[in-house]
């Protein structure tokens, strides 16, 4: 699992801007061929034994056309409740 931590202060708030979800307008249906809005939404359907999460810590800085390493402080719980971000 990846997620990013730029503009995010612990691993809680990263899966949750991770699992939110976003709205896609104008997608093409392809059973019915008409444009409708869809809802595009990550989530966990079953736990692995070990989960490994990777943080994102570059971004593309478009003024020097550069990657740019995101040092900012990032909190880990001692434990992770994942139920939240996981498939209903």
């Amino acid at each position: 699992m990846t997620t990013s931590c730029k503009d995010q202060k612990d691993l809680h708030s990263s899966l949750k801007e991770l699992t939110n979800g976003e709205i896609i307008n104008d997608f093409r249906c392809e059973s019915c061929n008409k444009k409708v809005d869809v809802e595009k939404k990550m989530s966990v359907k079953k736990l692995p034994n070990t989960l490994i999460v990777n943080l994102q810590r570059l971004d593309f800085d478009m003024e020097t056309m550069q990657p740019k390493k995101i040092n900012d402080k990032f909190e880990f719980p001692k434990t992770l409740n994942m139920r939240p971000y996981m498939l209903d």
